[in-house]
């Protein structure tokens, strides 16, 4: 009886190898969403593995996983180890980047080797984000017939992934970075004498409150005994459809004792997000708001207000054409390997 059950045993085994060697050696997942909003900055969240886990699915199946990471922040030879009782040891390094566009990486799960792939394709605004899982089980049956239960296992957590992902990103204002040229520079401190205005959105009713917030400044500081030391600046600028609300300022050597409504402010030396705008004045409260969205996304720490510096005076030149920096002060993640901005 043992001998005739060894034999369907061995039989039986002898019939799943060579079953197994003729079914498929590949298998692949996919899964699709559309997320409403553009592929730069979905692609943030998906090159390289600092913000992974702001969306991944697998967080919250074990809370005690443990994390480690090499390489690079972003890009090629970025790499994550983690180690789970409950979802096994592994880790994934990038080994391929395009960027706004794709991100692949080696995925090794306790010895079985794959890519995870993420694919942005924008359309429109929005962009399809398709997660791909493959394999290659080689001449293993085992590993062929193992295949056969991937799509049951990886497609639901690659599905909430995108859920999440799609949670998480539509949370940030809509914008577009698209021509939103943005580089991290440095800056020393400023000493400045503000005082909170408003004025109407179109460029002149915006200019001439400018004008009249910075000659109210001016006198205020000739009173204080203070001495003016640059150009004038504007701070916090926002917008409603019919109102500019900013905060004037005017950079002064020494500290100045300051009475309401004027404020006495220090802006700080380190690092700063820098955009040199081209545009009319009534268009600086979207490139204030813009830059606000760029710091949420890029995962960048603000730090006070958004300051414009007006390079070039409307009443001279085209209101078009007319240049302003835009700097917001951040304290920057370690930017080891991120593609934008730059120093």
């Amino acid at each position: 009886m043992i001998k005739k059950l060894l034999k369907f045993f061995v039989l039986g085994l002898l019939a799943l190898v060579i079953v197994g060697l003729f079914l498929p050696r590949k298998a692949n997942v996919e899964v699709s969403l559309v997320i409403d909003r553009p592929a730069n900055f979905i692609f943030q969240f998906v090159d390289g593995w600092s913000r992974y886990n702001e969306w991944s699915p697998f967080v919250a199946q074990d809370a005690n996983m443990r994390f480690t990471f090499s390489g690079p922040t972003q890009g090629i030879g970025a790499k994550m180890n983690w180690e789970s009782k409950v979802l096994g040891k592994g880790s994934q390094t990038v080994i391929e980047a395009a960027e706004n566009e794709k991100i692949v990486a080696e995925l090794d799960l306790d010895g079985n080797l794959g890519t995870t792939s993420y694919l942005l394709n924008a359309q429109g605004y929005a962009t399809k984000v398709s997660w791909r899982y493959e394999t290659d089980a080689g001449m293993n049956p085992l590993k062929r017939w193992f295949n056969l239960l991937i799509p049951a296992f990886v497609k639901p957590d690659y599905q909430q992934g995108l859920q999440n992902l799609k949670a998480r990103v539509e949370k940030f204002p809509r914008a577009d970075f698209a021509n939103f040229n943005v580089e991290l520079a440095e800056v020393t401190a400023r000493k400045v004498l503000t005082l909170p205005a408003s004025a109407g959105r179109d460029a002149f009713k915006l200019a001439d409150g400018y004008r009249a917030a910075f000659t109210e400044l001016a006198a205020e500081v000739e009173r204080k005994g203070g001495t003016i030391v640059g150009a004038p600046i504007v701070l916090d600028v926002s917008a409603s459809d019919q109102l500019s609300s900013f905060k004037a300022a005017l950079p002064i050597q020494t500290e100045i004792k300051a009475d309401p409504p004027f404020v006495y402010q220090e802006l700080p030396a380190g690092y700063v997000l820098y955009v040199l705008h081209k545009g009319a004045y009534q268009s600086l409260p979207d490139a204030a708001e813009l830059m606000r969205a760029f710091a949420q996304v890029y995962n960048y720490d603000a730090v006070g207000d958004v300051v414009l510096n007006f390079k070039d005076d409307p009443t001279e030149v085209d209101a078009d054409l007319a240049r302003t920096e835009l700097m917001l002060h951040v304290n920057p993640p370690n930017s080891e390997g991120r593609t934008q901005p730059e120093k």
